[in-house]
Formats: C-alpha cells, structure tokens, sequence
C-alpha cells in the first residue's frame, strides 16, 4: 500500500502522479460525497481508475446487495492522509462496472471447508478405532492355538532381525502361516502342492538357520575401530588389542537361542499347518506318522492281532537305522582323513586313540548290528518297506504274488528264534561299548584337544553326534520294545501249554498208563527245546489269530478290512469281502457247489484259497489210510504244534465237520507236500488218519517223519 504506482493508473494519458504532501485535507474532504458539508452543485474531478487484470477483486454474490461500509467520521486533523485515501479507493471501488475480473466464490468456500484443525477427529474414525481395538483384543484372548504360535514366532523372528548377519525370510514365512491360520478360506484354497511347497521351505529355513548357527564364529566388529588380523597375534585395532564387542557378542548369543526356539515353532507351524486340511492330514499321516512310528519307541502294548506286523517291522526299522547311522559314521571318517588332515580334533589323541579311528569303529560296530538284523530278515521286504519307489514296490509285489501261487503259501518276513534274539543283544551290547568310546573321545576332542573349532570340524561333528544318538538312543530303546513284545508272547504261549499240561497229567493218572505219561514229559521236554523253531515257521501260538476255549473250539479274532489289507498282502483277487472274515466259512461254494466238497475254516495267515486246497484234495490218491484207537482225543493245537515241531510247517487248516480235521501241509527239508485227514468218532477212541501226497512213494516217509505216537498214545507201531 505504500507504493500505488505499479497498481493504479490514471484514466488519462497523463502519468502524472498525486503527492499525498501537497493535497489539502480540506479539498479530499470536499471529495467525499457522504460529508454533510459537500454541495450537490460541486463539481467532482475525474478520479476514475481502471483495474489491471492482474487484480483480483472480490465482489458479493449477484444475489446479496454490495454494501460500502462507511467509516465513522473522524477528525481530520487526527486521520492520516494514506488511510484517507485507502477509504476514498474503497468508495470508488465498490462503483465498478461489472464486466471488472471475479473469482470463484464456491470453490474457495469449498475450499475453505476442507480445512480443519489436526486435532478435531470425527466420530465415525472413533468408532472405527474403539472396533478395531476391540476386534484385536478379542483375537489376542480367543486366539486359537495355530495363531499363537504364529504370533510368537513372528515376534522372534523380529526380534533376531537385530542382528545384522541373519537371514531375513524368516519374518516372511512367519506372516504367511499367521495369514493361513487367520485366513477364513483356507479349507478352500489349500491344496496338497501348495501345503509340500511350504513346508519344504520351512525345512530349508531351518537347515540354514543350522548353518548360521554353526559358523557365526566371530560378533561383528565394532563401528569405528579398524580391526587388522594378524596370524598368531589375533584382532589389533585403535589402542585396545583384541577389542571386542561384548554387547555385539551378547545380542549374537541372544540371538541364536531365540532362533533355535524359532525352528521349534516353525516344526509346530508346518505340522499345525498339515493338520488343518484332509488333505494335509492324509499327507502327514500316509508319508510321515506311518512309517516313522515304527523308528520310535513304542508307548503301549498293541493287540494280538497287530503284535507280530509290529515286531516285524520294528525290527526292519531298527535295520535301517543302523545301515544309515553305519554309511554316516564312514563317510565323516573318510572326509575327516582327506579334508581336515591340519585339524587337531581329529588327529590328537582322544581317549587313547584319534577321533577318526573310533569314528571308523563306530561305524563298523552299526555295520555288524545291521547284519545281526539283517540275517533272518527277506531282503525283499527290507528293501520294500521303507522308502522304496513306487515301481520298485510293485514288482516287489508281483514277484511276491508269483512266489505264492509257486510255493502255495507266503513265506515270513522274519524269522524270529531265541538265537535270533540273543544274537541281536551281543552284536549291540558291543556297538554300544564302542559308542560309550567314541562319546568319551568326541567330547576330549572338543573341550580339551583342539582349541576353537571350525565352522567343518563343528558340522562334523554334529553330524557324529546326530548319527551316534541314533544308533545308541533310539535302537537301544526300540530294541528294548521288541524284546518286551517277544517275551510277553512266548509267556502266553507257556502259561496256556502249563495249563493244557496240568488237564493232561490229571487225565493219565485217572488212567493209569504209564506210558502216556513219559511221552508227555518227553513231549514238555521237547517243546522247550524247539520253542525257536516254532517260531521260525511262522506258528506264532495260533493266538495271533484266534484262541481255543476250554471245550478245544477255536474262537477268531475280529479283524478289520483296514488292518487286514495293511498287515496282509494277498492280492488284488484275493481282496473279497470274504477273505477278510476270520472265520468264514465255504459250505457248498467250491467244486461248483457240490455239497461233498472239502469245505472249513482256514488261516488268514496262509496263501491258500479253499479252491485250491478242495481240488488238489480230490485230484490227489490215497497214499495211505489207518485206522485205531486211541486213549486220547487231541485238540486241534495240539496237532499243529506237533507237525511243526516235526519240520511239517502247516499251510491250511480246518475243521471240516464234526470229529474231522484238515491239515494241508509241507515238509521243510524234503519240500514235500502232504494232505492230513484226521477223523474221531463221537466217543474219540476211534482214530481214522488219512495221507495224500503228491510225491509218490513218499508215504511212508512221511509217517515216519510225523511221529504220530507222540499225539495219540494208543497209536501202535504196527499200525505206521
């Protein structure tokens, strides 16, 4: 306002400027057409002015009459000339044409509008903030289990991003598993690639969380202070030699075992994860609970029906681990001679010998364990029952289906004995005092032969100590399971053979035969005596299937399709709903129906259907036929222990009608076949023993072999 010039123009040519000095206050006064003392007839100068374009004048709406606020009068002599002036501009102003510049008046109204203060925050924002709060104080106390743990191991994940070496995908998988677990489609949109993929991450992240841990050796250095190595000397830098960071050094230690706590929750994580979905149940539960099961301890005692498949492969279990802990311990030993030959962990002596050999020892010692196993096991099944490909197991199972139909019946996987068992106890008691060796030399060689070790030196060493707790933990005490299932069979087996034995010995004193009673002590007397062999040949106390009343009726188990195919593998034509009864029964439904056929009940255990059984029955002679009496009418138990007793492994058996008895059997050393009818009148004095065989000329051999005086005590010699 103090300078007018560049803003205001007289009309006329003139550029002549006013000097505020030189005008008389009476004269402006005169000019001021609201002054009382101006004169309609006074003649006003032309004091127009024109607007540049470059002034913006606000003028009021169109709507709203434009009022000049007229100032109160004052005295001149107490007003200034300039605020004279500014007020006469005013007046003049507000009598422009309205073709003068405007602005728009709503959009700086609108404008306006807009701006609030920082501080005043509507209500509908303090709702939406007192619903979000609650919303989150309510999944922090209703939180399901999966999203806590995906919570903390997001906080720790956080928390180990302090330090400046860790990886950083760990805060990323954590986020992605709290989004999985909060996410309300996850039933929807998980699929079984995606559920492989992630945990096959969480798997990677913690094997490099591993590696971290191993061979972060130094904490970082200090900001700074240029650090030098020198060989023999150490770290030099700035006036402190060997400076170090403690509080560096700490928060690396806080890290690593906030990171080990992580890689448990991530474990927890991947298997929360698998769990929430049908298909990642079925994942977890077909590639991981099943097989693994059988490499771990047991925590109970399983059913009769299930106790040898449990044994069996508990055993094969036991086989792989120490072929697996025995390849680990030679693979260390020969990196160690080739790679870490200037290392003196492995080359000083620990407990009287250098590392490196009791590392070829122990695994050596696995090595004769393995083999210790692996004598009475099928290598088919070894090699089948864990961890083999999909083609390899079905040629296995093939080949198994063509061995049977050659055969006529399935062989064992493994054939347990007392000599089997005691040789499994020494062949680990020595793997276990070479283990005891090598944990002594592996600690020496750590805490007081080496110094500081390596990033190398440490992995192998806990590689050898991953594979040593293996074969020295988890063997000893599945071993340990094993013989407690063993032990509780073979007392069964001896309990119902006492209890049998005491019926027997009060039968013949009532009697008086002499005779009976030594070939029944005979007959005790060599049951112990082949308790192995009647496991061997796969007579696993007929309990295993069913049991026998005090009447001598043998009662089946109940067994369920699931178990039976999983225990069992007969074929995909033997895989009928009546092949899964324990007990059915094939009355009139061989031979085309005819009502004479051989017909009854038959083992589970065996590959021998009733077709093949009923017509290899009626193709075949009769090779020999007796007839006698007998003071005793045996149980069907009785027959079965004493043919396999004899080296006659029973294939089928049954009771075909009332009084007659079954038997379909095979000669271990000669590999003969033979077909056994028993027949007992109703009184049981009366025996009528049948033999065909399909070897002639056989017969004779056969009776002789089978020793049927040690049975019936009234069986001649005349009469074989």
């Amino acid at each position: 306002m103090a300078d007018l010039d560049p803003i205001f123009e007289d009309t006329d040519d003139d550029s002549s400027t006013v000097d505020p000095s030189t005008v008389d206050p009476s004269t402006l006064k005169a000019f001021d057409p609201d002054s009382p003392s101006v004169s309609t007839n006074t003649t006003i100068p032309d004091l127009s002015f024109k607007v540049r374009s470059s002034l913006k004048v606000r003028s009021p709406p169109a709507s709203t009459p434009s009022r000049v606020e007229t100032p109160k009068s004052k005295d001149p002599s107490k007003v200034g000339v300039f605020s004279q002036i500014q007020t006469l501009l005013k007046q003049q102003s507000s009598k422009l044409p309205k073709t003068s510049a405007k602005i728009d008046v709503s959009s700086a109204a609108a404008a306006f509008k807009n701006i609030r203060p920082r501080s005043v925050v509507s209500e509908k924002q303090k709702k939406r903030a007192q619903k979000t709060g609650r919303d989150v104080t309510k999944m922090i106390v209703n939180a399901h289990r999966n999203q806590i743990l995906s919570f903390t191991s997001l906080f720790l994940s956080s928390f180990t991003e302090l330090y400046p070496s860790l990886p950083r995908y760990n805060v990323s998988l954590s986020f992605l598993s709290l989004y999985l677990f909060t996410s309300k489609n996850i039933q929807i949109k998980s699929t079984k690639i995606f559920y492989t993929g992630f945990c096959t991450s969480i798997i990677l992240s913690i094997l490099i969380d591993l590696d971290w841990i191993v061979s972060q050796d130094r904490p970082i250095p200090i900001d700074g202070i240029e650090e030098v190595y020198i060989p023999g000397i150490g770290n030099q830098g700035g006036n402190n030699l060997y400076a170090e960071n403690q509080g560096i050094k700490n928060l690396a230690n806080v890290c690593r075992v906030a990171l080990v706590f992580n890689m448990i929750l991530k474990l927890l994580i991947c298997y929360a994860l698998l769990s929430c979905t049908k298909d990642g149940l079925k994942l977890l539960k077909v590639s991981l609970f099943k097989p693994l099961k059988y490499f771990t301890p047991s925590i109970n005692m399983p059913s009769i029906s299930k106790i040898k498949n449990n044994i069996c492969k508990r055993l094969i279990a036991n086989a792989w681990i120490q072929f697996i802990c025995s390849a680990g311990m030679f693979t260390i030993t020969i990196i160690a001679m080739l790679a870490m030959t200037s290392h003196p962990h492995f080359l000083n002596d620990s407990a009287g010998v250098p590392l490196t050999i009791l590392m070829f020892f122990k695994g050596f010692s696995n090595f004769v364990v393995f083999l210790g196993i692996l004598r009475n096991v099928d290598i088919g099944d070894f090699l089948n029952e864990f961890g083999c490909l999909i083609p390899c197991k079905n040629w296995y199972k093939n080949r198994k289906k063509r061995l049977r139909t050659k055969r006529g019946f399935s062989a064992p996987k493994i054939i347990i004995d007392e000599d089997y068992i005691s040789s499994i106890r020494g062949v680990k008691l020595f793997d276990f005092l070479v283990g005891l060796w090598c944990w002594i030399g592996l600690i020496h060689a750590l805490k007081f032969g080496g110094g500081r070790a390596t990033k190398g030196v440490r992995i192998l060493t806990g590689l050898s100590v991953t594979f040593m707790c293996l074969s020295d933990i988890f063997v000893v005490m599945n071993l340990g399971v094993i013989g407690w299932y063993v032990r509780v069979v073979e007392e069964r087996r001896r309990r119902r053979r006492r209890m049998e034995g005491e019926e027997g010995g009060s039968t013949s004193e009532e009697e008086g035969d002499s005779e009976s009673d030594s070939s029944d002590s005979e007959s005790e007397n060599e049951e112990d005596n082949i308790e192995a062999q009647t496991q061997e040949e796969g007579n696993w106390e007929g309990d295993e299937y069913g049991y026998y009343d005090e009447y001598g009726t043998y009662h089946y188990y109940e067994y369920d399709e699931g178990e039976y195919a999983e225990g069992y593998d007969y074929g995909e034509e033997q895989q009928d709903e009546q092949y899964y009864s324990a007990a059915a029964t094939y009355r009139g439904q061989v031979n085309d129906g005819q009502p004479n056929s051989v017909v009854g009940f038959f083992d589970r255990a065996v590959a021998c259907t009733p077709e093949e059984f009923s017509g290899e029955w009626d193709s075949l002679e009769v090779g020999g036929e007796f007839t006698t009496e007998t003071t005793e009418s045996p149980l069907m138990i009785d027959i079965m222990t004493h043919l396999s007793k004899n080296n006659f492994f029973v294939i089928a058996s049954g009771i075909v009608d009332d009084g007659i008895m079954k038997f379909y059997v095979l000669a271990q050393a000669q590999g003969i076949r033979c077909y056994i009818s028993l027949g007992f009148d109703t009184g049981g004095s009366v025996l009528n023993l049948v033999l065909k065989c399909k070897s002639e000329g056989m017969i004779g051999r056969v009776v002789k072999e089978l020793r049927l005086k040690d049975v019936f005590g009234g069986f001649s010699a005349s009469n074989t």
